[in-house]
């Protein structure tokens, strides 16, 4: 529906058959989205509507309004009953958040990184994770700590690798989020980043 078309050649007729899934093309399985607010449900499609298993996002965000101090902030996409179920298990599979002087730092943990096209994505999304669920418990963002099992660049990506290597960085950009008190009252306007300088797109392939 937001076009949104990096898992395709993932999720295709013949990719998901070569995994052995009974599942409709486009379907990542039991995945991130449902793991961040159904971990522990069972997954039929991605068109079926969820009411059961955790909510770890609501539990993240409502510990660090009620318990601040709290250690065991976690949201853990890696479930090992479901993880053969998925076409791509999770990348990313664990943020870990912390409070300290009503400052929020969140730690991610990746066992996988296509590092050419994909790293720079994951920083910026989990940044934008971090920002929102600092904004609904009035918290102020701080540190993003990433953490990478396997970091590699394809040999068809090392190019054009390195010819963003060569380029000179613009500076950073600011970004402003209208409040809201409801993470899921979120829309993408209420998102406006100021100052975003860019070079010219460098086309990349997903490797599958």
């Amino acid at each position: 529906n937001k076009n949104v078309n990096i898992w395709k050649g993932n999720t295709s007729e013949e990719f998901l058959k070569s995994r052995g899934l009974n599942l409709p093309p486009g379907d990542m399985g039991p995945s991130y989205g449902f793991l961040f607010r159904h971990f522990g449900d069972k997954y039929k499609t991605c068109k079926d509507i969820y009411t059961g298993g955790i909510d770890q996002l609501y539990n993240v965000i409502n510990t660090i309004k009620t318990n601040p101090n709290d250690r065991r902030m976690i949201i853990s996409l890696w479930d090992p009953q479901q993880v053969d179920n998925c076409p791509l298990p999770p990348c990313l599979y664990n943020y870990q958040f912390y409070v300290n002087n009503c400052e929020l730092s969140c730690m991610m943990t990746q066992r996988s990184s296509d590092f050419a096209l994909a790293g720079g994505w994951n920083i910026a999304t989990g940044a934008l994770l971090t920002y929102l669920i600092a904004s609904v418990t009035d918290t102020k963002p701080s540190k993003l700590i990433w953490n990478l099992g396997d970091a590699h660049i394809y040999n068809n990506l090392k190019k054009q690798f390195e010819e963003q290597l060569e380029r000179m960085p613009f500076i950073f950009p600011k970004i402003f989020i209208n409040k809201k008190n409801n993470i899921e009252d979120y829309l993408f306007e209420d998102v406006k980043i100021y100052g975003y300088s860019f070079h010219d797109s460098i086309p990349l392939t997903m490797n599958v």
